[in-house]
């Protein structure tokens, strides 16, 4: 059986983190795996339970000094000496990263690393590595490209991007690893979500549903103005349900309040299981500004609800296949938005037939499908 070392960067909650523990349950049976993290955040280590039983856990940064430097940047503005301190922390993080993960790689024995944050250092690369790529290269400062991905891609094996409009990115940017680029879409357990999405919820109310990580680049402020313009209407009794936690939760509650919406939309925080929220949706809306593939949006397909997405960089477009399985808008347009609602929500033919495509469209990302494509890699 080939042995196969998972390198992930935490067990945070987080759209990367849940897919790295599809893969673990879908590779557990096949190969013998051992998963390596960077950080131990402790409590935090959301996905820590879900990891497959027998598959070795290994840290590479101690939860204490994570739990030292969280403290200290919390409060480094209250004095001069936590601002010293979380500097010192900080430093320490990379230092103690930078001199344990060689010794630990080495104590390995493996035929194949799966690079699953891409955040591994050049210097302890070689060629049984496959770094995946999440998102849109879009953004990347030319010193990163420059610095760290080309020399590590020149070592490594195999370059994993998770849609077909990454690698036309990636091919743009590295024509001289064209032989290495592979496209893996991100998948789904089916009849894991059916099963899930089975489960009841405790709110009665027709909604729309948003789930995401609450976040500028995912722009839920879109989805808040188009909502406040649909409810205009006194006869549109739908809520808005917001999934997910983050920094921008001050800022969007305060847009709600300012539109005079606080009653009508639900902020709901994290929900380790969001299916049944899915399933009982009326729409799903996503507005997000970057995304690389866009797992969401098939999670919300396969519980059988229409997907209305910006047409961002770079894979709503690909899993909505150019607005035949859900409908694409332009980015940071509420009004575009709006008017999409309206087409979907104000004609139950052009709803049942979205609902019926997004559902077939879904199947098309199956655990079953991807592992077909992913096991010639690693043989």
């Amino acid at each position: 059986m080939k042995k196969i070392l998972f390198y992930l960067d935490s067990l945070l909650l987080g759209g990367e983190q849940k897919i790295a523990i599809d893969y673990l349950n879908l590779l557990h049976s096949h190969y013998q795996i051992s998963l390596l993290v960077n950080m131990d955040f402790g409590e935090d280590n959301f996905f820590l339970s879900q990891v497959p039983k027998g598959i070795p856990i290994s840290f590479v940064i101690e939860k204490g000094l994570l739990l030292s430097l969280k403290y200290y940047k919390k409060n480094r503005t209250n004095s001069l000496k936590n601002r010293i301190l979380y500097s010192w922390y900080l430093a320490k993080k990379r230092k103690v990263r930078q001199k344990r993960i060689a010794p630990i790689l080495q104590s390995f024995d493996y035929d194949y690393c799966i690079d699953f944050s891409n955040k591994l250092p050049v210097s302890v690369t070689d060629e049984r590595v496959l770094a995946w790529n999440h998102s849109s290269i879009h953004g990347t400062s030319q010193k990163t490209i420059d610095n760290f991905l080309k020399p590590k891609y020149q070592k490594i094996g195999k370059i994993v991007v998770v849609s077909e409009s990454m690698k036309e990115e990636y091919l743009t940017i590295f024509p001289e690893f064209q032989e290495k680029i592979v496209v893996l879409p991100n998948f789904l357990d089916l009849d894991k979500i059916l099963s899930l999405s089975s489960e009841s919820i405790p709110e009665q109310d027709s909604f729309f549903l948003c789930c995401s990580r609450l976040d500028p680049r995912k722009d839920i402020t879109t989805i808040i103005k188009a909502f406040s313009l649909w409810k205009k209407d006194p006869q549109h009794q739908e809520k808005l349900f917001i999934l997910g936690s983050g920094t921008e939760q001050p800022n969007l509650e305060a847009l709600s309040k300012s539109l005079a919406l606080e009653s009508e939309i639900k902020f709901l925080g994290q929900k380790e299981n969001p299916y049944p929220y899915m399933k009982q949706a009326k729409l799903f809306l996503h507005a997000s500004l970057q995304e690389g593939f866009g797992l969401v949006l098939v999670e919300a397909m396969a519980c059988k609800t229409p997907v209305i997405s910006t047409d961002c960089p770079v894979g709503p477009k690909e899993i909505l296949e150019n607005g035949t399985s859900g409908i694409l808008i332009p980015m940071k347009d509420e009004n575009s938005l709006y008017r999409a609602i309206q087409k979907i929500m104000e004609n139950e033919s052009i709803y049942l037939d979205y609902q019926a495509k997004a559902y077939q469209r879904a199947h098309d990302f199956s655990k079953e499908n991807v592992l077909m494509r992913l096991t010639p890699l690693l043989f």
